[in-house]
């Protein structure tokens, strides 16, 4: 048997029920839940010194939930972010925060369709407050963090 055209319309239904998410979703709000910030002294030596091209620096996120109440078409998700500059092995600065985002008006199509649209947009709609959050965060500790990059 040939299983393509059914693969097909499978394939057809699930993008459809994902881009009624996508027309329909209303951004409702962006909330920061926690946030740690440690700068370690060795950060500042090495920031001071000819050794400032020597830091790695990385970030990363995490999806760490999404939740969804039909009777009120309200989803929302979870994201942890974290920011390490760190030199060999040792962690000088981190920055972690979670922040989570709601949406209104998304429509019931399935845990799996809501599920992929949280996980792709929610997380392109928390990195602005995590830049702006570093940002912040580097100009009140004196750290010099540069700019994060544009996420893609």
């Amino acid at each position: 048997m040939n299983d393509k055209p059914s693969k097909d319309s499978e394939r057809a239904a699930a993008v459809a029920a994902y881009n009624e998410v996508v027309a329909s979703a209303d951004l409702n709000d962006i909330t920061l839940i926690f946030v740690n910030f440690i700068v370690k002294p060795g950060y500042y030596q090495m920031m001071a010194g000819d050794d400032a091209s020597k830091l790695s620096r990385g970030f990363h996120s995490d999806f760490k939930a999404f939740s969804y109440d039909p009777e009120q078409n309200r989803l929302g998700g979870q994201f942890d972010w974290t920011i390490d500059v760190s030199y060999s092995r040792k962690k000088l600065l981190q920055i972690k925060a979670s922040y989570v985002v709601t949406y209104d008006n998304v429509p019931d199509v399935g845990n799996t369709h809501i599920e992929a649209f949280i996980k792709r947009v929610g997380r392109f709609a928390t990195y602005p407050y995590l830049r702006n959050l570093a940002s912040h965060l580097s100009w009140e500790s004196r750290a010099e963090l540069p700019v994060l990059p544009v996420l893609k």
